[in-house]
């Protein structure tokens, strides 16, 4: 059971990325034209975005200052669909429109500060990764270490072949995965599978 509850924390983590760094932010987003015309994602909209999918999610803020006068802002934010959670933080310090770090930021500063970490924050979950990416560095999706696209028809009969094994429900473990077929499943998500099936197999004293 313990072997269990650390997969379906696993595939929840890597459903929230794959969820949140997939969402075309075509029409939530606007172009800053006094900071380079960088692309900016407003903090309602990210929230927005959040809630739609995992409403039980939480944030959190620590504010740090230095004996220089500069201040930190730090972000927790925890996902949640519920059920499942986990948490990721990110920091900030309290910039001008040159990303200086401002002496003695007042209150306005820091609560900008607090919604732009906000945001970056959610970007570690997969929500505007690709924001933050600068335009000469390869798209991620490129690289051939990135599992991309739905496992192959061999890997779908091998999965077949475990759930037959492990007695499993089918409809259930889909239902698990998130999937309305085998054929369906991410390349991500099936070592998760593969584990999944493995440990039960082990417990029914079985050879995987």
């Amino acid at each position: 059971m313990e072997n269990e509850l650390i997969l379906a924390q696993s595939s929840f983590v890597a459903d929230v990325w794959a969820d949140l760094s997939s969402i075309d932010l075509t029409g939530y987003t606007k172009t800053l034209t006094h900071a380079g015309n960088a692309t900016y994602l407003s903090w309602s909209n990210a929230w927005t975005l959040l809630m739609q999918r995992y409403p039980h999610s939480t944030d959190e803020y620590e504010v740090v200052r230095f004996d220089d006068g500069t201040v930190e802002v730090h972000c927790t934010v925890t996902v949640s669909n519920g059920t499942d959670s986990f948490t990721r933080t990110m920091f900030l310090p309290c910039m001008n429109s040159k990303n200086q770090a401002i002496n003695q930021p007042d209150a306005r500063h820091l609560s900008d500060t607090k919604q732009r970490t906000f945001v970056k924050t959610l970007a570690k979950f997969g929500l505007g990764i690709q924001l933050y990416a600068s335009d000469g560095i390869p798209k991620l999706e490129k690289a051939e270490n990135i599992l991309v696209g739905n496992i192959s028809e061999e890997e779908a009969n091998d999965l077949t072949e475990m759930l037959a094994k492990t007695e499993s429900d089918v409809p259930a473990f889909l239902k698990f995965m998130k999937v309305e077929a085998l054929s369906d499943l991410p390349k991500a998500k099936l070592k998760n599978a593969e584990a999944l099936l493995a440990a039960k197999l082990k417990k029914m004293g079985g050879d995987a």
